[in-house]
């Protein structure tokens, strides 16, 4: 009897403890499910770090009401309207600007990127308004000096109350959301080059091919690769020209694009084709292009540094101290002229170089153009402001 108790006693510790163990594998096994549910949880997560959005902007936690439309948010709205701009302006087609917050940086501040690289920021000073100083300007007022982030205008953060009062005095007041607005604005077009992708080149043929069937055909591949022409709208875009007007711009790719393989001298022919375009940005409301230009002595100068390459190539090489002679009065001249809005009148053909010299030294720099890209019977007036010469620079109707 006892040997049978005993037997007993020993069967259910037995089957005891493989129970247990039974239920720790079982618990082992779901812990197991929940990890592996867990990390398949976390792969979306993961695989959206990996995605780089073309156009994001980020804003600090005491922005985020001008995005919320409930609560009177317009800045989405406002950023449709500049994208609506654009294509109408350029002609090109900008991306969606993907919009959230980031706790990581100041309540007022905000970041644009362009393909996951920061390409501007600021930080404005919320439930506050913006007073621009302008010549109009008659009398001084308090408020937080600061600096308008899209043109670089001295400006002051102000209480709303004040609002009236500033715009009483000559300032020119804007709040928070146009501040915003207005420097997406100016990086989407300093940028425009660099918005145009391959994928876009596509749509852009497809619309063309639309209204001229044969003129995309004839071209592409025979005349000139995809790269090229790629290549030519980017640097109008880069320089703020718009390739709305396909045809004028493939027509004239047609012309030279048996002889020319350059994409920097075919933009400078294609540039020619648009003459009547580039002649209305400049114009003033009088219909007026002030310029500065170039004595005869340096023009001549700039043609000698100029060479034409095998298929149409533009090589030009100045002495380095010439070029930062010509640079710095350049600079010095449109500084000084700049309420003109004048362009720079440049040789033929040595435009595009002396546009890149002046970025050497200003990431905006002043637009170039020569006599052939401006259409005579479309312009009223052309005005001389400024002459740079060997010896300095001299300055013409400056009343």
């Amino acid at each position: 009897l006892v040997a049978v108790v005993a037997m007993a006693l020993v069967f259910r510790l037995y089957k005891k403890e493989e129970e247990e163990q039974k239920e720790a594998k079982q618990e082992a096994i779901r812990l197991a499910d929940e990890a592996v549910d867990e990390v398949q949880n976390q792969e979306p997560f993961i695989d959206s770090m990996l995605v780089i959005e073309p156009l994001l902007l980020e804003l600090g936690v005491d922005l985020v009401g001008l995005v919320d439309e409930k609560k009177g948010g317009k800045l989405v709205q406002s950023i449709q309207r500049i994208r609506a701009q654009i294509a109408e302006e350029l002609g090109l087609l900008v991306p969606p600007v993907h919009v959230r917050d980031n706790l990581n940086i100041d309540g007022g501040e905000y970041i644009f990127h362009l393909r996951g690289e920061e390409i501007g920021r600021y930080r404005v000073v919320p439930r506050q308004v913006m007073a621009l100083v302008t010549d109009e300007a008659r009398r001084e007022i308090r408020g937080m000096e600061t600096m308008e982030p899209a043109f670089n205008l001295p400006a002051l953060w102000i209480p709303e109350k004040q609002r009236m009062r500033a715009q009483s005095l000559g300032y020119t007041v804007v709040d928070v959301g146009q501040v915003i607005s207005t420097h997406i604005t100016s990086m989407l077009y300093r940028h425009a080059g660099e918005l145009f992708s391959r994928a876009q080149l596509q749509n852009y043929l497809e619309r063309a091919t639309e209204k001229a069937p044969q003129l995309v055909d004839d071209i592409i591949p025979g005349l000139l690769s995809r790269q090229v022409v790629f290549r030519v709208l980017r640097n109008l875009l880069s320089e703020g020209v718009s390739i709305r007007d396909s045809q004028t711009i493939l027509e004239s790719l047609a012309e030279v694009g048996n002889r020319i393989k350059d994409p920097e001298a075919l933009t400078e022919m294609v540039r020619q084709g648009l003459r009547r375009h580039i002649t209305r940005r400049h114009m003033d409301e009088d219909g007026v292009i002030h310029f500065i230009t170039f004595a005869p002595e340096l023009k001549e100068q700039l043609m000698r540094a100029l060479s034409i390459t095998e298929g149409g190539g533009i090589s030009f090489s100045l002495k380095p101290d010439l070029e930062d002679s010509i640079s710095k009065m350049v600079l010095e001249a449109y500084e000084k002229l700049d309420s003109f809005e004048p362009v720079i009148m440049c040789p033929p053909y040595v435009r595009g170089k002396i546009r890149k010299l002046l970025r050497r030294q200003l990431k905006e720099p002043p637009p170039c153009v020569t006599d052939l890209e401006l259409d005579q019977d479309y312009v009223e007036v052309l005005k001389m402001v400024a002459l740079i010469s060997t010896t300095g620079i001299q300055y013409h109707n400056m009343s």
